[in-house]
Parts: C-alpha cells; sequence; structure tokens
C-alpha cells in the first residue's frame, strides 16, 4: 500500500518595501536558494526512508512546479502533471503584484472568508482520485499553504458531513505547516486515507518526522 505525501512548495525570496512591508510577489516568482535546499531535503528524506513515489501532482505556479521538479528529477519519477485544482487559494490578483500584501489582505478579507465551495469540491476530488487509485506507489502532492491544510483539514473529517470550512487564520492554527514542510497520508485497513506523520525540515537534508493531531482535538 503506497504512502502518499502532501508538501507545501519551497521559500521564494521575501521582497520587502522602504517600510519594510513585505509586497505581493510575482506570480511567476521561482524558489530561493533556500527553497531549493528544501526540495533536495526532501529528495534525501524519501531516499533514506525508500519511500516509492509513482507520480507527483503539482500546482501549475512556478515555485510549486520548481519544487516539484527538483523532486522528480531527484527521484527519477516518471510521472509529472501539472494540475489547476492544487493553485493557490489566497492567490493576490496581477494588479496587486508588488503592492504591500497586508493591504491587499485586509481589502480582499482573504484571512476570515473561507474557500469557495468549487474550491473545496476540487480539494476533495483530488482525495477521491487518489483512494480510488491503485497500490502501485504513493502520490507526492505539492500545493500551497492554504490549499495544504484544507486537504489536511479534509482528511481529518473523514466521511463525516463538511458543516463549516474554516477560514486561512483558522487552518493556520489547526495546522502549522512551513514552507519545504509536509504530511504523510495513507489508506487505512477500511480504505479510507488518514493523516499519518508530518515531515519537518529544519534545514537542508536534516528532517524530522512528528507525530499528527487531529482537527477534533483542536476544538
Amino acid at each position: 500500500m503506497g504512502t502518499n505525501l502532501l508538501f507545501r512548495h519551497g521559500k521564494v525570496r521575501t521582497r520587502r518595501d522602504t517600510a519594510g512591508r513585505v509586497l505581493v510577489p510575482s506570480q511567476d516568482e521561482p524558489l530561493s536558494e533556500e527553497g531549493i535546499k528544501g526540495a533536495r531535503g526532501v529528495v534525501n528524506h524519501l531516499n533514506r526512508h525508500n519511500i516509492l513515489v509513482a507520480q507527483i501532482i503539482t500546482s501549475p505556479t512556478e515555485r510549486a512546479s520548481q519544487f516539484a521538479g527538483l523532486i522528480r528529477l531527484g527521484l527519477e519519477v516518471p510521472l509529472y502533471v501539472r494540475d489547476d485544482r492544487l493553485r493557490c487559494l489566497a492567490q493576490p490578483p496581477p494588479e496587486w503584484e508588488g503592492q504591500p500584501k497586508e493591504e491587499w489582505e485586509q481589502t480582499s478579507g482573504v484571512r476570515v472568508k473561507p474557500p469557495s465551495q468549487e474550491r473545496i469540491d476540487d480539494l476533495q476530488d483530488i482525495l477521491k482520485e487518489l483512494t480510488e487509485g491503485g497500490d502501485d506507489g504513493g502520490t507526492l502532492l505539492v500545493t500551497h499553504g492554504y490549499p495544504a491544510r484544507i486537504i489536511l483539514f479534509l482528511l481529518d473529517q473523514g466521511t463525516a458531513p463538511l458543516e463549516r470550512i474554516p477560514t486561512l487564520d483558522e487552518t493556520k492554527a489547526l495546522y502549522p505547516l512551513d514552507r519545504s514542510e509536509g504530511w504523510a497520508f495513507e489508506k487505512d485497513s477500511s480504505g479510507l486515507l488518514v493523516r499519518k506523520e508530518k515531515i519537518r525540515l529544519k534545514s537542508g537534508s536534516d528532517i524530522e518526522n512528528h507525530n499528527s493531531h487531529s482537527f477534533k482535538e483542536h476544538g
């Protein structure tokens, strides 16, 4: 039975204005050197633990697809797919590029609004496809912080009906997930996908596993 993996892409360069405010990056912003090292750390971890990856599915953004591409090269993964369903849930529109990120967040209300039902359906469909897939090897997903946390939330909900979807700020509290960090998840004996260990990169190839915590434990 294959182990599936969910990773947030590696770090990109942080741009700031003269007042020190973080600016909205370009949608085509590549990985920083630290982000590249993070991808190599993932490769080292998977090789060290003999975790087989049969396919990689990534968000089509430059920062995510570059991160996924480096992992693909390191692991020699045969199947590599860019999937628009994994795109960022909180991506500022192009006209905000180079503007203070905090101003966009306040204007859009992105931190306190849950994602649309259409985007939730997209992520649920991906998990359904993984559930119905074979066991010839695991799938590695590369996406962004918010969709990654929503996927973790959906895994924890299992077959229970979704009464509400957490906002960006709520998911950050429930599922701390830095760039280049990830989670393992796999099918249980009943065929249901369940969350397993967290995979944390401290630096480069220095990666630690941490036990997961259920959504319910956080209230």
